[in-house]
């Protein structure tokens, strides 16, 4: 459950609070696709009002080395296939109570169009991180929600 996760903080404790399935739990068709109610923080972006690009949430994560870019490709278009929200679109309208979200279906997001590689060989610490730096706000620039990016 959820709840293990959080007790059970290491791969052996969750290990240990498993229970064997009693058949395979599987998601009706279409669940998690189309209109679906805002949440908290989209109801809180709506009344307050102006744009909702470049208002973001992120973390850096590193990739194991000498992995293949086309296999973080797969791996980035795994999650954005099992992830709803990443698929999300707003639909705003002149009253913020009048907005929407719709999740579009798995494999309308392409990965391809998702990840981008930067070369930063020979860089120095001050030039990555100025590089780094750059594309994040680059990125933050490409952000549309009402467009679904």
């Amino acid at each position: 459950t959820a709840r293990d996760v959080f007790d059970h903080k290491t791969v052996a404790g969750l290990a240990s609070a498993v229970a064997v399935a009693r058949g395979a739990v599987a998601e009706a068709p279409g669940a998690g696709i189309g209109p679906v109610p805002l949440t908290p923080v989209m109801h809180w972006l709506a009344e307050r009002g102006g744009p909702l690009d470049r208002f973001n949430q992120s973390t850096v994560l590193q990739a194991p080395a000498g992995m293949a870019e086309r296999d973080l490709v797969t791996a980035v278009q795994t999650v954005l296939d099992q992830h709803d929200t990443l698929r999300l679109k707003v639909v705003t309208a002149p009253a913020p109570a009048d907005w929407t979200m719709e999740v579009a279906t798995p494999g309308s997001v392409r990965a391809e169009e998702c990840v981008l590689r930067v070369d930063q060989h020979g860089l120095g610490d001050a030039a990555r991180g100025a590089q780094y730096a750059a594309e994040a706000d680059a990125a933050r620039d490409r952000l549309s929600p009402a467009d679904g990016a």
